[in-house]
């Protein structure tokens, strides 16, 4: 009888905790690939870091073309760490996802 308890205290702790891992992971923010890309150049000089934020302005404004221009100077110019690497490319595969999509909607726009 004793271990039915010890066995059914330790489910009723097991659920607490996974429902309280359930609701931090929920309401935790996510970054975005733009966030990310900003963070990974944080530490670099003012000039890099305005780059950087036009790279942003631009994947806001859908200027998908000019961002993934500047992007493609900025990795081909510029000594990068890995995760700057990764912060680039990350970004450089989305706005082509993103330039693909516009595509496929005014593509289906016109065929309507």
């Amino acid at each position: 009888m004793r271990i039915l308890g010890l066995v059914m205290a330790f489910l009723a702790l097991a659920v607490t905790f996974s429902l309280t891992g359930c609701d931090n992971f929920e309401t935790k923010h996510k970054k975005t690939v733009e966030e990310r890309l900003v963070d990974a150049f944080a530490t670099m000089p003012d000039e890099m870091r305005q780059r950087i934020d036009q790279v942003v302005a631009d994947s806001d404004a859908k200027a998908y073309q000019q961002a993934l221009n500047e992007l493609a100077l900025i990795s081909h110019t510029t000594r990068l760490t890995a995760a700057q690497k990764r912060a680039v490319d990350d970004l450089m595969r989305q706005l082509r996802y993103d330039m693909e999509e516009k595509e496929l909607a005014r593509q289906q726009s016109n065929g309507s």
